[in-house]
């Protein structure tokens, strides 16, 4: 059953609200629009343990519902074990942001692709190869080191529930790209396949280039506000352009805007 101990919401140093849930001693933030119905719908969603154990199809489908909806890693273990252990505190400080995934038995490892015990992969949205965690990795903070080290994805969705997580903390060399993408067009269609290559074959410059498709229809409160800003028409077609995140003041522009249309 679904419990929420208490929400807090606190200033943080960029003078942004920030708020957590905590849920059965778990501390979770909530990266997503300021707004009731998604804030409650992302509570809902919050999975009751830190990793998911694959022993159903029920379970497998959840795991394959989420290609490119989220960063996913999933591992291979025997039931029980030290390694499973770590593993599970390891994936507790990401709860909300990325979901992890396990398997115990041959049976289901051979179902999502692994084949040794220890085996540990990192699948991002868009990259068809996924990234395997050292063998050495096996302990909480080896495992929070290595998912730090490679959890940002090249090309990710912006969505009410991601918002704020998708421009959290830029490097000063990243480049952002900003992709206005109706799929339900030809155009679009053509455009999200030419980015889906874009980000496989950049996956090793994740970090410094991040990709951010954002399909209008799901904010038909902003496209007014980002036309203004850009410069651009939506309406014409896809439309890609380079952001400067450098740009404080526009990026928190581009940010916060959303907050008084919700």
């Amino acid at each position: 059953m679904f419990r929420v101990d208490k929400v807090t919401v606190s200033d943080v140093d960029k003078g942004e609200d920030t708020i957590h849930v905590y849920k059965d001693g778990f501390k979770i933030e909530y990266n997503g629009v300021r707004d009731p119905e998604t804030f409650v719908g992302w509570m809902m969603d919050i999975p009751d343990d830190p990793v998911t154990i694959i022993n159903d199809e029920h379970d497998l489908e959840e795991f394959e519902d989420l290609e490119d909806e989220t960063v996913r890693i999933i591992g291979y273990f025997e039931p029980g074990s030290a390694a499973l252990k770590e593993f599970e505190e390891a994936a507790e400080d990401f709860m909300g942001e990325i979901e992890f995934f396990a398997v115990v038995t041959s049976k289901w490892a051979r179902k999502v692709g692994l084949k040794r015990i220890g085996e540990v992969q990192m699948l991002r949205p868009f990259e068809e190869d996924p990234i395997f965690a050292p063998t050495s990795v096996d302990t909480e903070e080896e495992f929070e080191d290595w998912v730090e080290k490679h959890k940002e994805p090249v090309m990710q969705k912006l969505t009410l529930e991601n918002y704020f997580n998708v421009w959290k903390d830029p490097d000063e060399d990243e480049r952002m790209i900003l992709a206005f993408v109706d799929e339900e067009t030809r155009e679009g269609r053509a455009m999200k396949k030419l980015l889906d290559k874009i980000a496989d074959e950049n996956a090793e410059h994740a970090g410094t280039l991040e990709i951010v498709l954002i399909d209008p229809d799901e904010f038909p409160l902003m496209v007014d506000v980002w036309e203004d800003m850009f410069g651009i028409d939506i309406e014409e077609g896809p439309q890609i352009g380079l952001v400067d995140i450098s740009d404080v003041s526009a990026m928190s522009s581009f940010m916060l805007v959303i907050l008084t249309l919700n």
